[in-house]
């Protein structure tokens, strides 16, 4: 069997090991992404029982086991061939009939897949895993479709791995498809969180649009081969731009998502740069540290090594290997001085966030920088010597 996985050609190919009837439920489940024979097509080998994992790629103890398994690594080896030409979200995708996309984004267990079942019967089903948007040139925003088996959870057993037609989710529209929506999606069944906060009822539901760095921050936990990416946060805030911002979306139930979906593909472009302040943590998001001020007189501080670093106008997010920081409160202007060459010491750097955003009530403004900057050297954003 020939099947397109995030638009590559992959050949599944069962030994005689697997039972005709799992071969059946691989077939039937994977029906939806088949194609004609491809010549050069990867090769995945299929194989059932103990002792034959040189045999094949995919082996498992149990033929139950099959679905689940393959599923992996068919995605694993879909999203290894779009990296770095791709933003890989981990996403439920759905199509309008002009071929505009909403990517729900969550982790597991958020409802992704319910939200797939619900409003896929209405509109077209792209994908429950990854939603994956072009970034060259001359298909940016295009996003590739991934009809994948929906895994379906069986008490005491592994999960089922069922086609989306079997499930009777819409086809997608026969256009391009290109995304439209991003999504930050957030189930919960009980109307009051842990913390006292609020959430939807029954019958309610709640929208926001998020700051651009806020955005940036949230989305890099979902996303696959980020760093990977020319220029990861700045593809990242341009598609984020794209789409008017990313949306953060509250519910009980998944019915209720149908009753916005025309409002989230609607781009409302607002200013998302957020404001430098002092507040109480003054590097929020970033854990506390030592302030080290027996070598303040001395030390001069620079940023670390990183692999992208993006300026919003109030917010800095850094991107050091696959970790996300989101610098805000004093920080941003911090960054940005300790760029500056010769290399700041604390007065310039004091002297920085004071021309931002003035000086603290109450005074102290060298010791609360001295903290911050004692913060972004033990979280590894800016190094001191």
């Amino acid at each position: 069997m020939h099947i397109r996985a995030l638009g590559t050609a992959l050949e599944l190919l069962c030994d005689g090991s697997v039972p005709a009837e799992t071969v059946r439920e691989v077939l039937e489940s994977w029906s939806d992404a088949r194609i004609p024979g491809v010549p050069g097509a990867e090769r995945i080998s299929l194989s059932v029982g103990p002792g034959r994992a040189g045999r094949a790629l995919v082996t498992v103890d149990r033929a139950d086991q099959l679905g689940q398994v393959l599923s992996t690594v068919v995605t694993q080896r879909a999203l290894t061939r779009r990296r770095g030409t791709h933003v890989l979200l981990h996403a439920c995708g759905l199509a309008l009939e002009d071929g505009r996309v909403i990517a729900f984004v969550g982790p597991s267990g958020m409802g992704k897949t319910t939200l797939a079942r619900t409003l896929g019967r209405r509109w077209g089903y792209v994908t429950d895993e990854t939603v994956a948007i072009a970034t060259s040139p001359e298909r940016y925003g295009q996003v590739l479709p991934f009809p994948k088996p929906l895994s379906i959870v069986q008490e005491g057993a592994p999960k089922r791995q069922v086609s989306p037609s079997a499930l009777g989710l819409a086809p997608l529209p026969d256009v391009p498809l290109r995304i439209a929506a991003i999504v930050l999606i957030e189930r919960s069944e009980s109307p009051v969180d842990e913390s006292g906060r609020f959430r939807p009822g029954p019958a309610e539901i709640e929208s926001e649009r998020l700051p651009l760095a806020e955005s940036v921050g949230l989305l890099a936990p979902h996303l696959s081969y980020l760093s990977s990416l020319e220029q990861p946060l700045s593809e990242l805030a341009r598609l984020i731009e794209g789409v008017g911002g990313v949306v953060r979306l509250r519910y009980r139930e998944a019915a209720q998502v149908a009753t916005v979906v025309d409002e989230l593909v609607s781009a409302d472009p607002h200013d998302r740069s957020g404001t430098g302040r002092w507040n109480a943590g003054d590097v929020p998001g970033i854990a506390a540290g030592a302030a080290h001020p027996e070598t303040a007189a001395t030390r001069t501080w620079s940023p670390a090594p990183a692999t992208d670093w993006l300026d919003t106008g109030g917010a800095v997010v850094v991107l050091r290997g696959t970790q996300v920081h989101v610098l805000s409160g004093i920080a941003p202007p911090l960054w940005r001085r300790a760029l500056a060459s010769p290399r700041p010491g604390l007065p310039e750097l004091t002297s920085a966030v004071v021309d931002a955003v003035g000086r603290p009530p109450g005074g102290g403004a060298e010791d609360r920088v001295l903290a911050a900057l004692g913060q972004l050297v033990d979280e590894g954003v800016l190094v001191t010597g």
